[in-house]
């Protein structure tokens, strides 16, 4: 047989079918029917799919038959592109003649449309970042000489996408997060007619600010100032401009003052410029101390970014000069008085850690100034008033160059006039009570008798009226609102103060004239009574207290006369620590010193008292009513005195007072002359009953029988 070669045409993805016997014919005049024997190079293929030379898939049937499937093996064929496929085979007469032909197939190439093969998956990025997505990866086309373009859609500002490559890049903008997410469509075009589409979602977040601490130092008193946002910035790439959105714990604290921690008042306002005031905050400061005080503050982008920091502001101290807080008043005191001034007490320094220290100026002769404390002490000379008046200027040195001063007068009057030859030595005993009997509502007669029998003056009965010490502190009325009208020669000069009776300054409006002791004023709202100690102070410091009740408008009510019972004693103790009573004087007090001992410096002193069932408290003060010395105290139970008294030489004054539950006040007032004192204690502790006797027996008056105060007003021309 003849075999002819068998061509057929398909485009691309089209099946081809035929039959290869058709130009087939048996040679010569023979006319045996014809089959196909083999296929390829083996005849077990007949009837069966072989692959062509370059692809797809042929079937030939033993009757010549055919069919081509060409699969996806030409997809890669552009449009009018063509390839051609081919398979031998053999045919058969049936008697041995066979021969050989081949059927060739040729595809023409038409377009595939591009498909996503790999889907761009989602992203998620931050305001301000960088984007790089290759979302042309996502593509393929089959079509091997199609060349794909890109587009896209849904793009934020800012981000591009490169049409030859499909890959999107750019920077999101700082806000990117505000306008987000974005839903990205890409599409690829292959040219021919061929597209796709894929779809992405791409979101940008807010990236929260950072805030950094910051610190300044400043010298006390000093402002601060700044902007806290120089050291702020936006998180990551974004570039958020930032503000202050809260100043400590609260928005509504922006530009507003707002204390710091540990003082000082911050202003911290929306565009982070702050100020910062110390005030008065630091001035306990000493030189070179410091403190830090801080406030809290948050950042904002504006996006719902926030983060907090820390405004610190250490501030270093510099010296505060101590300042008077309160002058002491003008002070007058006698001859050979003893002085007693807290001066250091009128000087305050905000510099807690300073040390002040203290000098005077202009102090009469004996009186001295102690350099820790400020207070003055000692005993005046006995012709101190030739000198006088003092301008004493007290000045307090905190150590770094800060001094503050003040001055006061202190006043030493002459001694009243005297008969020729007669001595007047002053009296330095402070009693602490009145004594009231018997010379209430009493005055002098026209001889400077004391109206009345001359046996009822004598605070012991007889002729004698007691001691001078009485005469000169007794009134001559027993309204407190009067009680300036001593009986005393027009001479001496009597000023006046006032206390509550508890030492507490006078309340409300409530006053005390200095010149008359007439009260005034009113207590403050809601004071229904207050008790007030009124004080005559003669030329010499002696003094007369008087004890009263007044009520809301400052009237008297009762005075506490026949409830005080007092008793003074004088006494010495010597080098040994053993102690003497050398002058007593009792107005119906009870009480008594048990037990008295000096060793070293500690001071015990036992009380007696047979009516102490009846006490509710014993109180102790010094003789001015101030309070005892610190290493001083007393049991309020017992009323013994213990303690240390160290640093206090020549004198001590202690006052025990005794208060019953019916309200009836015992005062024991002590005048202590110390172991350093002996060789003047006569002089000094001698009563003036006992100088007056003396300065009488000088000028020959030895009229025992006739009462002190008429001897006296005789000798001193009293009217």
């Amino acid at each position: 047989p003849v075999a002819g070669d068998d061509a057929a045409t398909v485009a691309e993805k089209a099946p081809a079918s035929g039959n290869v016997l058709d130009n087939d014919a048996d040679g010569g005049n023979d006319t045996d029917a014809l089959t196909v024997s083999q296929v390829g190079e083996d005849a077990a293929n007949v009837g069966e799919a072989i692959a062509g030379s370059t692809g797809g898939l042929i079937t030939i049937a033993s009757d010549g038959s055919y069919t081509f499937a060409q699969g996806t093996d030409f997809d890669d064929l552009a449009d009018g592109e063509s390839r051609i496929t081919a398979i031998d085979y053999q045919i058969s007469d049936g008697q041995g003649g066979v021969d050989t032909a081949t059927l060739s197939i040729t595809v023409i190439g038409t377009n595939d449309a591009p498909v996503v093969s790999t889907p761009t998956a989602d992203a998620n990025a931050e305001d301000g970042d960088a984007i790089d997505i290759p979302a042309g990866d996502a593509f393929s086309d089959v079509d091997g000489s199609d060349e794909l373009s890109f587009t896209a859609e849904g793009l934020p500002e800012g981000v591009i996408i490169d049409p030859g490559t499909g890959r999107i890049t750019g920077t999101l903008t700082p806000d990117a997060s505000q306008n987000g997410p974005f839903e990205i469509t890409v599409t690829a075009n292959d040219g021919n007619g061929g597209m796709v589409t894929d779809t992405f979602t791409l979101t940008p977040s807010n990236t929260a600010p950072v805030a950094g601490d910051d610190a300044a130092t400043v010298a006390e008193k000093m402002p601060a100032s700044g902007n806290v946002l120089d050291n702020d910035a936006d998180g990551g790439n974004d570039t958020d401009a930032l503000t202050v959105s809260q100043v400590g714990e609260d928005a509504a604290n922006v530009g507003q003052p707002t204390a710091g921690d540990n003082g000082g008042q911050y202003t911290v306002n929306a565009d982070g410029s702050y100020d910062f005031a110390p005030g008065a905050d630091f001035d306990d400061l000493a030189v070179d101390e410091t403190r830090t005080t801080s406030i809290s503050y948050q950042v904002s982008d504006g996006q719902g970014g926030l983060d907090t920091a820390t405004l610190s502001v250490t501030v270093t101290g510099a010296d505060d000069a101590p300042v008077v807080v309160s002058d002491l008043p003008d002070r007058t005191a006698g001859n050979g008085g003893d002085i007693s001034i807290p001066a250091g007490e009128a000087f305050a320094d905000t510099d807690a850690s300073d040390e002040l220290t203290y000098s005077a100026s202009g102090l009469p002769e004996g009186v001295m100034i102690d350099p820790q404390t400020g207070h003055i002490s000692g005993q005046l000379a006995l012709d101190a008033s030739l000198d006088a008046p003092y301008v004493i200027t007290v000045t307090a040195d905190d150590g770094n160059g800060g001094t503050a001063s003040y001055s006061f007068t202190l006043s030493v009057p002459a001694e009243p006039l005297a008969s020729p030859g007669i001595t007047q030595a002053p009296s330095t005993f402070v009693p602490d009570a009145p004594v009231t009997d018997p010379f209430v509502n009493e005055v002098l007669g026209a001889e400077g008798f004391v109206a009345g029998s001359d046996d009822s003056q004598g605070q012991d009965g007889g002729n004698d009226i007691g001691n001078l010490d009485y005469f000169l502190r007794t009134a001559a009325s027993n309204t407190l609102n009067d009680i300036g009208a001593f009986g005393l020669p027009e001479a001496m000069t009597i000023r006046y103060q006032g206390t509550q009776t508890d030492g507490s300054p006078l309340p409300g409006t409530l006053t005390v004239d200095a010149s008359s002791g007439q009260l005034s004023g009113r207590l403050p709202p809601g004071m229904e009574r207050a008790r007030v100690t009124v004080i005559g102070i003669d030329e010499y410091g002696n003094t007369q207290p008087r004890e009263v009740l007044v009520d809301a408008d400052g009237q008297v009510l009762e005075e506490r006369e026949d409830q005080v019972l007092y008793r003074r004693l004088d006494i010495s103790m010597d080098s040994q620590g053993s102690a003497e009573v050398v002058h007593e004087e009792n107005a119906g007090n009870d009480m008594q010193i048990g037990r008295m001992s000096l060793t070293g410096s500690r001071l015990v002193i036992t009380l007696n008292d047979p009516r102490t069932a009846e006490v509710t408290l014993y109180e102790a003060s010094l003789g001015d009513g101030s309070s005892l010395p610190a290493g001083l105290s007393i049991d309020p139970q017992t009323g013994d005195v213990v303690g240390d008294i160290n640093g206090i030489s020549d004198s001590l004054n202690i006052r025990i007072v005794a208060i019953s539950g019916d309200g009836t006040t015992r005062i024991l007032s002590l005048d202590i002359a110390l172991p350093e004192a002996l060789d003047t204690a006569e002089v000094r502790w001698q009563s003036l009953g006992q100088q007056a006797e003396e300065a009488l027996a000088e000028v020959g008056d030895n009229h025992q029988e006739d009462s002190l105060a008429n001897r006296l007003a005789r000798m001193l021309g009293l009217s």
